[in-house]
Protein backbone atom coordinates (compact mmCIF):
# COMPACT_ATOMS: atom_id res chain seq x y z
CA UNK A 1 0.00 0.00 0.00
CA UNK A 2 1.54 3.31 -1.05
CA UNK A 3 1.80 6.41 1.98
CA UNK A 4 -0.49 8.89 0.92
CA UNK A 5 -0.54 12.08 2.55
CA UNK A 6 -2.76 15.50 2.13
CA UNK A 7 -1.07 19.08 1.82
CA UNK A 8 -1.49 22.34 2.48
CA UNK A 9 0.33 25.21 0.39
CA UNK A 10 0.15 29.18 0.55
CA UNK A 11 -0.24 29.15 -3.55
CA UNK A 12 0.33 27.20 -6.54
CA UNK A 13 4.16 27.35 -7.23
CA UNK A 14 4.47 25.75 -3.54
CA UNK A 15 1.75 22.91 -4.35
CA UNK A 16 3.96 22.31 -7.25
CA UNK A 17 7.11 21.90 -5.18
CA UNK A 18 5.23 19.93 -2.66
CA UNK A 19 3.91 17.36 -5.09
CA UNK A 20 7.61 17.23 -6.38
CA UNK A 21 8.80 16.20 -2.84
CA UNK A 22 6.70 13.86 -2.40
CA UNK A 23 7.49 12.06 -5.91
CA UNK A 24 10.94 12.10 -4.73
CA UNK A 25 10.14 10.19 -1.43
CA UNK A 26 8.00 8.11 -2.57
CA UNK A 27 4.83 9.34 -0.83
CA UNK A 28 1.54 9.59 -3.07
CA UNK A 29 -0.36 13.21 -2.83
CA UNK A 30 -3.83 13.38 -1.20
CA UNK A 31 -6.33 16.17 -1.13
CA UNK A 32 -4.72 19.43 -1.29
CA UNK A 33 -5.77 22.01 0.95
CA UNK A 34 -5.77 26.37 0.67
CA UNK A 35 -3.34 28.05 -1.79
CA UNK A 36 -5.09 31.08 -0.03
CA UNK A 37 -1.38 32.39 1.41
CA UNK A 38 0.03 31.93 4.81
CA UNK A 39 -2.73 33.95 7.47
CA UNK A 40 -5.11 30.91 6.09
CA UNK A 41 -2.57 28.41 6.92
CA UNK A 42 -1.68 29.76 10.27
CA UNK A 43 -5.55 29.45 10.96
CA UNK A 44 -5.62 25.99 9.94
CA UNK A 45 -2.87 24.50 11.15
CA UNK A 46 -4.03 23.34 14.52
CA UNK A 47 -6.61 21.27 12.79
CA UNK A 48 -4.89 19.58 10.43
CA UNK A 49 -2.97 18.70 13.45
CA UNK A 50 -5.83 16.95 14.63
CA UNK A 51 -6.57 15.46 11.73
CA UNK A 52 -3.14 14.14 10.99
CA UNK A 53 -4.01 11.44 13.59
CA UNK A 54 -6.39 9.79 10.71
CA UNK A 55 -3.98 10.69 7.72
CA UNK A 56 -1.04 12.35 7.42
CA UNK A 57 -1.02 16.25 6.62
CA UNK A 58 2.10 18.14 5.16
CA UNK A 59 2.42 22.22 5.47
CA UNK A 60 4.19 24.44 3.54
CA UNK A 61 4.89 27.54 4.15
CA UNK A 62 7.47 30.55 3.92
CA UNK A 63 9.49 31.91 6.87
CA UNK A 64 9.23 35.39 4.95
CA UNK A 65 9.53 38.16 7.74
CA UNK A 66 9.30 35.41 10.79
CA UNK A 67 13.49 35.40 12.78
CA UNK A 68 13.37 31.51 12.00
CA UNK A 69 11.57 28.48 11.61
CA UNK A 70 11.20 27.14 15.33
CA UNK A 71 10.10 31.36 16.26
CA UNK A 72 7.18 30.67 13.49
CA UNK A 73 5.93 26.86 14.92
CA UNK A 74 5.59 28.41 18.29
CA UNK A 75 3.71 31.33 16.64
CA UNK A 76 1.59 28.99 14.91
CA UNK A 77 1.16 25.96 17.41
CA UNK A 78 2.51 27.69 21.00
CA UNK A 79 2.21 25.02 23.83
CA UNK A 80 0.01 22.09 21.62
CA UNK A 81 1.65 18.53 20.74
CA UNK A 82 2.83 18.54 17.39
CA UNK A 83 1.50 15.11 15.62
CA UNK A 84 4.09 13.32 14.08
CA UNK A 85 2.26 12.66 11.00
CA UNK A 86 1.74 16.60 11.16
CA UNK A 87 4.63 18.34 9.11
CA UNK A 88 4.96 22.01 9.62
CA UNK A 89 7.59 22.95 7.22
CA UNK A 90 8.98 26.23 6.58
CA UNK A 91 10.73 27.24 3.10
CA UNK A 92 13.82 29.77 4.17
CA UNK A 93 12.59 32.37 3.07
CA UNK A 94 10.43 31.57 0.43
CA UNK A 95 9.81 28.68 -1.34
CA UNK A 96 11.30 30.79 -4.78
CA UNK A 97 14.90 30.00 -2.53
CA UNK A 98 14.77 26.15 -3.25
CA UNK A 99 13.53 26.93 -6.97
CA UNK A 100 16.66 29.28 -7.53
CA UNK A 101 19.35 26.78 -6.12
CA UNK A 102 18.94 25.02 -9.29
CA UNK A 103 20.74 27.59 -10.87
CA UNK A 104 22.15 25.59 -13.85
CA UNK A 105 18.64 24.23 -14.48
CA UNK A 106 16.84 27.41 -14.19
CA UNK A 107 19.19 29.22 -16.04
CA UNK A 108 18.90 26.83 -18.70
CA UNK A 109 14.77 27.41 -18.45
CA UNK A 110 15.41 31.04 -18.46
CA UNK A 111 17.40 31.13 -21.16
CA UNK A 112 19.98 33.26 -18.79
CA UNK A 113 23.93 32.64 -17.50
CA UNK A 114 24.41 31.26 -14.52
CA UNK A 115 27.14 34.37 -13.37
CA UNK A 116 23.60 36.26 -13.08
CA UNK A 117 22.35 34.22 -10.12
CA UNK A 118 22.75 35.37 -6.59
CA UNK A 119 24.45 32.93 -4.35
CA UNK A 120 23.64 31.35 -0.52
CA UNK A 121 20.14 31.03 -1.57
CA UNK A 122 18.62 31.10 1.76
CA UNK A 123 20.37 34.19 2.87
CA UNK A 124 18.57 35.87 0.74
CA UNK A 125 16.16 38.61 2.24
CA UNK A 126 13.88 38.50 -1.14
CA UNK A 127 14.25 35.08 -2.71
CA UNK A 128 10.83 36.21 -5.35
CA UNK A 129 12.74 39.60 -6.02
CA UNK A 130 16.00 38.32 -6.46
CA UNK A 131 14.15 35.70 -8.84
CA UNK A 132 12.56 38.17 -11.37
CA UNK A 133 15.51 40.42 -11.23
CA UNK A 134 16.81 37.01 -12.85
CA UNK A 135 14.30 36.80 -15.06
CA UNK A 136 13.84 39.53 -16.95
CA UNK A 137 17.28 38.89 -18.26
CA UNK A 138 15.42 36.13 -19.57
CA UNK A 139 16.05 35.74 -23.83
CA UNK A 140 12.85 34.16 -24.33
CA UNK A 141 10.24 37.15 -24.79
CA UNK A 142 7.39 34.51 -23.55
CA UNK A 143 9.13 33.60 -20.46
CA UNK A 144 10.11 37.02 -19.33
CA UNK A 145 7.00 38.65 -19.94
CA UNK A 146 4.92 35.26 -18.54
CA UNK A 147 6.86 35.59 -15.05
CA UNK A 148 7.88 39.49 -15.09
CA UNK A 149 5.60 42.79 -15.10
CA UNK A 150 7.39 45.51 -15.32
CA UNK A 151 6.06 48.80 -12.93
CA UNK A 152 7.40 52.02 -12.14
CA UNK A 153 8.46 50.99 -8.72
CA UNK A 154 10.51 47.67 -10.38
CA UNK A 155 9.33 44.14 -11.43
CA UNK A 156 6.74 42.07 -9.60
CA UNK A 157 5.20 38.93 -10.16
CA UNK A 158 3.86 38.33 -14.25
CA UNK A 159 0.40 36.87 -15.32
CA UNK A 160 2.03 33.88 -15.64
CA UNK A 161 4.34 33.58 -12.67
CA UNK A 162 2.72 30.44 -11.24
CA UNK A 163 2.15 28.53 -14.10
CA UNK A 164 5.68 29.20 -15.46
CA UNK A 165 7.64 28.25 -13.06
CA UNK A 166 5.43 25.03 -11.94
CA UNK A 167 6.78 23.93 -15.08
CA UNK A 168 10.17 24.55 -14.40
CA UNK A 169 9.38 22.42 -11.18
CA UNK A 170 8.12 19.51 -12.93
CA UNK A 171 9.90 18.83 -15.81
CA UNK A 172 13.44 20.23 -15.82
CA UNK A 173 14.28 21.32 -11.42
CA UNK A 174 16.93 18.89 -10.28
CA UNK A 175 15.34 18.60 -6.55
CA UNK A 176 19.07 16.62 -5.52
CA UNK A 177 21.13 19.93 -6.64
CA UNK A 178 18.70 22.37 -5.03
CA UNK A 179 18.24 20.30 -1.38
CA UNK A 180 22.51 20.31 -1.35
CA UNK A 181 22.11 24.27 -1.71
CA UNK A 182 18.84 24.49 0.90
CA UNK A 183 18.89 22.87 4.51
CA UNK A 184 15.49 23.83 4.83
CA UNK A 185 14.17 21.71 1.45
CA UNK A 186 16.73 19.09 2.56
CA UNK A 187 14.88 18.47 6.09
CA UNK A 188 11.76 18.87 4.18
CA UNK A 189 12.70 15.52 2.15
CA UNK A 190 14.05 14.14 5.12
CA UNK A 191 10.99 14.33 7.39
CA UNK A 192 9.16 12.70 4.32
CA UNK A 193 11.31 10.08 4.31
CA UNK A 194 11.05 9.17 8.04
CA UNK A 195 7.24 9.54 7.53
CA UNK A 196 7.35 7.26 4.86
CA UNK A 197 9.63 4.90 6.86
CA UNK A 198 6.89 4.97 9.54
CA UNK A 199 4.08 4.41 8.10
CA UNK A 200 5.28 1.29 6.20
CA UNK A 201 6.67 -0.60 9.30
Amino acid sequence: MPVVANYAVEDALSETVVRRCFEHTDIEPGAVLSREGFGHLKTIAPALNKSAAGIPYVMLTDLDQTNCPPELLDDWMGATAIHPDFLLRVAVKEVEAWVLADRKGLARFLGVAEANFPREFEQLADPKHELLMVARRSRHRKIREDIVAETSSGPVQGPDYNGSLSRFVNEQWNIDVAANECRSLRKMLERLDELRERKLS
